[in-house]
This record gives C-alpha cells, structure tokens and sequence, in this order.
C-alpha cells in the first residue's frame, strides 16, 4: 500500500502503453506561460525528480501540455500524480482536435479531495492519496475517429487571467489506451509498454487426480471492480474448466463457472478492498464462497476431470483477463472443506 507500507501481495495487470513520451521531465513538454523547476521536490517513489510548475504573470492561459497522442477512436485514461504547493485546485483538460467541443476539462480540488463536474469527452474521473501530501489523478475519456489527434493539459489556475504564482508538483504522468489506470510506466523520450503478469502454478500436489474433491480459495484486492477486462478471472483450473470470474467489464459482479454452470459469489465487491474467495468440489456438489459466507450451491453438473498436472493460473486466464488487482493469499485443499473450516481460512 503507497499509503501504509502494507505488503498488498502480487500485483497482477495486463499489459499496457504509457503514451506519454517524458513522463517525469516537465520541461520537454510544451509549455505556455508557465515557468518550470526540474528536479524540486521529492517524488512518490522518494527520488528528487519531481518537476515544479508556476504561473507567470502574463494575462493568457497558463498550463503544461503532454506531445501530440495520435492514437484515437477508443478510451484513454491520462494519469498523473500531483501535489500542491501554491493553491486550491489543479485542472487537468483533454484537447481532442476535431471532436465538439475540442477541450474537455474536470478541475480537482485539494482540500476537500473532489472534483468539478466533468465536460465534454470525459467519462470519469478519480483520485487517490498517496504519501507526503501526492494525489494520483486519474481521468478516463472516449474520443471517435474524427479526432485527429489528442492532448493532455494540466493548468495550475484556469481560465485566461494574469498568472498570480500558482503552483503544483507534478511527476509520473501517463495516458494508456485503456478505461482504467494502471500501474506507473516510466518514458524518456518515448512510448513504453508493459507486459502482463502471469502467475501459473504447473504441478500442485493439492490438486486431487481424477477430479476428486477440492476447494480453491484466493484473496484478492481489486484496484477497481467495475473497470477491468472482461471475464476477468481470479482463478482458472485447466483440464476441465473452473473458473472464478467476472461476469463482463463495466460489471461489478463475480462468479463460480464450470462447463456452462454458473454460481453466484457476489454482485458487488468494493475497490481497494481485500475480499476471500471459495469454491469446494465434489463429485455431487459445488459450493461458492464470499468472505467466508456460502453464496451458492449446486448438485446438478458434469463431473470434472483435472489431475496433478494442471495449471492453475492466478488472476488472468494465460496471457489475457488480467484482474487488475493484488493476490494476498491462495491455497488449495486436496478435500472439500466445511463451511467451519472455510472461516478459518
């Protein structure tokens, strides 16, 4: 946790792009009646490389502005982490050439960690506290093909006014070409991308031959339980399937599935929050678990054939269906454990 210092456990994403081709060197971005100290103030991650920007004192717009993006047509979400140090708010405006109104702005205020109402393109926004007065910003916006090409700015006072020496810190900017943020990416000079994480466990003892009794049981901690991949999955055991899943992205709601049956686990789970997760097999019933609570249960399915020798993978499906999300602990059981014994998990 960037806050507590908690071990949250294995962080599992998907892969990504951050679009933003100097992510924390201010000054080779463009800049407009705005002043620039590089390297003023201590960062997120504890280097000085944290870049300052302040208002001049002409009457223009005054703001710093990421390189031409000229991917379009889909979502992006531009992310930054900010932190006051001369004034209230901080305005973050997406300019989408060729798409009405062209600018699109949300502006955040730092004392009551909320935001204005969002224009134009923008879809939603969020933020998230972070240490030594940081706030990661997010803001998620959809742009159609008949933008020729996108920006992103960030304005220290709004509007077109005589600058009065507002300023802010800013570091690890980003635009992915996603609906949701994901972890930091470092750019210098150009766009990088990350690889997804695979967690696979090939071989576990724990895992019965012939598709005997069984329980399955993962924590995890979603980042944000309604943006992430569709069908994402907390947990897949080959060979016959089983599944722990989301239902689709944009939705809030996790299942149990094994060939075409679905149990319910929970409509609704909440972000940042860590949650226990259970399935037990046998041959005559399945049972699904929320935070140690039975969901739902079955007595009418195909038996399923898995042995030894079946992978499991762990929030992704392969390479694909990423959680977004931390794992803080999985087991296994060569039984079918009773509800009791679920809670003591």
């Amino acid at each position: 946790d960037v806050v507590t210092g908690e071990n949250l456990g294995a962080l599992i994403e998907g892969s990504s792009t951050n679009l933003f081709l100097n992510s924390e060197s201010v000054n080779l971005w463009y800049n407009q009646y705005s002043s620039i100290e590089t390297n003023a103030a201590l960062a997120p991650d504890n280097t000085l490389s944290a870049d300052k920007i302040t208002d001049t004192s002409e009457i223009q717009e005054h703001f710093v502005e990421s390189v031409t993006i000229n991917q379009i047509n889909g979502t992006f979400t531009a992310s930054a982490y900010v932190k006051r140090n001369v004034g209230d708010t901080i305005q973050f405006r997406i300019v989408h050439v060729g798409q009405a109104p062209n600018t699109s702005s949300v502006i955040y205020y730092y004392d009551t960690d909320t935001f204005s109402s969002a224009e134009g393109v923008i879809d939603s926004v969020k933020s998230q506290k972070i240490n030594n007065g940081w706030v990661k910003i997010s803001v998620t916006y959809t742009i159609d093909n008949a933008v020729t090409y996108h920006r992103v700015r960030f304005h220290t006072i709004s509007g077109t006014v005589a600058g009065t020496g507002t300023s802010a810190y800013i570091w690890g900017a980003q635009c992915e070409a996603l609906p949701f943020a994901t972890s930091y990416i470092r750019t210098e000079g150009s766009a990088v991308s990350r690889s997804s994480d695979n967690l696979n466990i090939d071989g576990n003892s724990s895992i019965p031959e012939g598709g005997q009794d069984l329980t399955v049981s993962i924590d995890v901690s979603m980042n944000d339980a309604y943006n992430h991949q569709s069908y994402s999955k907390l947990f897949r055991l080959d060979g016959q399937p089983l599944y722990m899943q989301s239902y689709a992205t944009g939705v809030n709601n996790w299942m149990v599935y094994t060939n075409g049956l679905s149990l319910q686990l929970e409509p609704n789970i909440s972000s940042g929050v860590t949650h226990s997760f259970t399935t037990t097999y046998t041959p005559s019933k399945i049972a699904a678990y929320f935070n140690s609570v039975e969901t739902d249960t079955t007595t009418t399915f195909a038996p399923l054939i898995y042995n030894r020798n079946s992978t499991l993978s762990l929030g992704a499906s392969g390479s694909s269906q990423h959680i977004d999300g931390h794992i803080s602990k999985f087991s296994t059981y060569a039984q079918a454990l009773t509800a009791q014994e679920i809670t003591l998990l």
